[in-house]
């Protein structure tokens, strides 16, 4: 069933012009509603990709067919409805959580839902039986990009098994939301690169 709504509040989306950036409609909205409008277009964009990719199926949302820019991360107890500038996130101590203040962490997602959608658009799914050399060498090319992705990810959303930070007794010692947030960047990364070699494994 959810594929069906999937699709119905995508074609919503359209409708609501959410798809064109609101820069594009000078005058039309304010600060606050502009950010909200790319929240929500990014969001629909991010299980879009997932959930199409669960159900086997292209994403419905292609490249070139919008305009809506990546929301901002913004000190999120300081933005809101009466804002009239985008508030810089505070700056974060080590280890400390960034989602209590601010909005790195979906911008992280959306970034990885284009880092998904970017690899399953080149990955040979669609001719599982090729065992070429270049077919080989391109696996090995999307293992490079997700690999460079996960490491160029802010040092406060990389998942490191051995991080002091993991251990209770340490001073350190992270939120279980924000280890969350790192495993699932970690977990989905991962998990595309095993998809990428799958079709090698099948034989």
């Amino acid at each position: 069933m959810i594929y069906p709504l999937l699709g119905k509040v995508i074609n919503i989306a359209h409708m609501m012009g959410l798809s064109t950036d609101p820069d594009e409609f000078p005058g039309k909205f304010n600060l606050f509603e502009a950010e909200e409008r790319r929240r929500v277009w990014w969001d629909i964009y991010y299980y879009d990709v997932f959930i199409s990719d669960a159900m086997g199926q292209a994403p419905s949302i292609q490249d070139g067919t919008f305009t809506t820019k990546l929301p901002a991360d913004v000190d999120e107890e300081q933005f809101g409805p009466s804002s009239t500038s985008l508030p810089l996130p505070l700056p974060r101590r080590a280890g400390g959580d960034p989602t209590e203040v601010g909005f790195a962490y979906f911008i992280q997602k959306c970034r990885l839902a284009q880092l998904v959608k970017g690899v399953q658009r080149r990955c040979p799914r669609d001719n599982p039986n090729d065992s070429s050399d270049s077919s080989a060498e391109r696996a090995e090319t999307f293992e490079s990009e997700v690999k460079s992705w996960l490491s160029e990810l802010p040092k406060v959303f990389r998942f490191d098994a051995n991080s002091v930070e993991s251990t209770p007794s340490s001073k350190f010692t992270i939120s279980p939301h924000l280890q969350a947030q790192r495993c699932e960047l970690a977990i989905i990364a991962n998990q595309l690169v095993l998809k990428v070699f799958l079709p090698y494994l099948k034989n």
